[in-house]
């Protein structure tokens, strides 16, 4: 499933940008699922990325999955190597 970030491009709307697909889903000991791991997109496959996303930060409006991060945030969470 593709991910979008939603940022604001003013006060009265948001601009989406898609940032990269859902690779896998992260389990607690209990088995629940408690994050998502997000393959970036690089430029032609080059600087492609795996970061962690909790599933409080995901949110689900018309059936397309959207964050809200600038981009500092993003670049900033937590990398995850599979």
């Amino acid at each position: 499933m593709t991910l979008i970030r939603c940022r604001s491009a003013c006060s009265t709307g948001y601009w989406l940008q898609k940032i990269g697909e859902i690779e896998d889903f992260l389990t607690d000991a209990s088995g629940e699922t408690v994050a998502a791991v997000i393959e970036t997109e690089g430029f032609l496959g080059i600087g492609d990325e795996d970061v962690i996303v909790t599933l409080d930060q995901l949110e689900l409006v018309d059936g397309k999955l959207q964050i809200k991060l600038t981009e500092e945030e993003l670049e900033a969470l937590p990398k995850w190597d599979d």
